[in-house]
């Protein structure tokens, strides 16, 4: 994450002399309801999201798209601002521990035109959760997660393939109670073979009303 952090920080000095917004977003986990005003999450206290996955899907072979669909789910995810020895404000941390949703047709390869599929990551896939780290990227602010692979699987001919993005490394952009995907947040590849998530993560913490 170092090597992302050091191009975000050039970006940002690029926008030092921008009018601030009216709320920008920080790199450290911000909730309110409780409390009445947006916040930091307590230093070293995690919060649970349970989240709404929303996702439209382009995919193909190559350069060449081929198929659309579109994906609904659910994933499990726990933030938290970290405990810094040194009174260092760390970045703000997560780690999606549960990631499934069930798709339309048509699927990625292996499947056949017109099947449906779902898509399978972190504990659903048996496979290593994903920890992911707040950076700033532009103005915006950015959920880094690495170690990201999923699972397809075709409902009908139960085919199934490995899925990840370049250097394993997603990276959806944070707003308020969401992670928006996007083609530049990483395309997931099997060979020749990718699609990529355009659309929401829709978050609901469990202790409060709104994160960002």
């Amino acid at each position: 994450m170092k090597r992302i952090r050091l191009i975000a920080t050039c970006v940002v000095a690029a926008f030092a002399l921008a009018p601030a917004a009216a709320h920008a977003l920080t790199t450290t986990w911000e909730v309110k309801g409780p409390p009445a005003v947006y916040e930091p999450l307590p230093v070293g206290i995690p919060e649970t999201l349970k989240t709404a996955i929303a996702f439209g899907v382009n995919g193909g072979t190559l350069n060449k798209v081929e198929i659309k669909s579109v994906c609904e789910g659910k994933d499990t995810e726990t933030i938290v601002n970290p405990v810094n020895s040194l009174g260092l404000r760390e970045p703000g941390t997560d780690e999606m521990l549960e990631f499934e949703a069930r798709c339309s047709a048509n699927g990625p390869f292996p499947c056949v035109s017109g099947e449906e599929w779902k898509v399978r990551g972190a504990f659903n896939a048996k496979l290593p959760a994903w920890p992911s780290e707040l950076e700033y990227m532009g103005p915006s602010v950015i959920d880094v997660f690495e170690k990201v692979e999923v699972e397809v699987e075709c409902v009908t001919s139960a085919a199934i393939a490995l899925y990840h993005p370049p250097g394993h490394v997603w990276f959806p952009t944070l707003g308020v109670n969401a992670l928006k995907s996007s083609k530049a947040s990483g395309v997931f590849h099997h060979g020749t073979h990718w699609f990529d998530f355009l659309g929401t993560d829709h978050l609901t913490p469990l202790l409060h009303l709104d994160v960002r």
